[in-house]
């Protein structure tokens, strides 16, 4: 038995793992929206991307300058919005319905782009506040 104890120390103590580790990492940034940022946005398409019916549908949008929103961002990683109506203590993830409007996110190279209509298609009303806007921007690493 003792004989056994020290062979098994012995081979495996001689047995060596390597791990190579990828770590991806997460970033976030705050950007604050005034109510002036905001700019009319007539989209005209299907109405199968918002689930209105075909036509113009008003909305308004802004874009946010996002310089890390990069190449590999956009092909690999991911990037989340969240907005806040009160000041940055609670947030809603994107996209989301609130009060019958609808908003939503779209991100592209160095933007990141916020929108919102109302799901009845009338004209929507600006914000009177403020809108504090948390962009997460999550780096990832493909699968093989």
């Amino acid at each position: 038995m003792i004989v056994a104890l020290f062979v098994s120390l012995f081979a495996l103590g001689s047995c060596t793992k390597h791990v190579t580790q990828v770590v991806d990492q997460g970033f976030s940034a705050i950007y604050t929206i005034k109510s002036t940022d905001w700019t009319a946005d007539t989209y005209t398409g299907t109405g199968a991307y918002t689930g209105l019916p075909p036509g113009p549908i008003n909305q308004y949008a802004v874009v946010l300058n996002v310089p890390e929103v990069d190449d590999k961002i956009v092909a690999n990683g991911a990037v989340m919005v969240y907005l806040s109506f009160d000041g940055g203590n609670t947030y809603d993830a994107l996209p989301a319905e609130e009060g019958g409007v609808s908003y939503n996110t779209l991100h592209w190279k160095n933007s990141v782009y916020i929108g919102f209509h109302t799901l009845n298609g009338s004209t929507p009303s600006l914000p009177s506040a403020d809108v504090i806007a948390k962009v997460v921007i999550l780096d990832a690493t493909p699968l093989n």
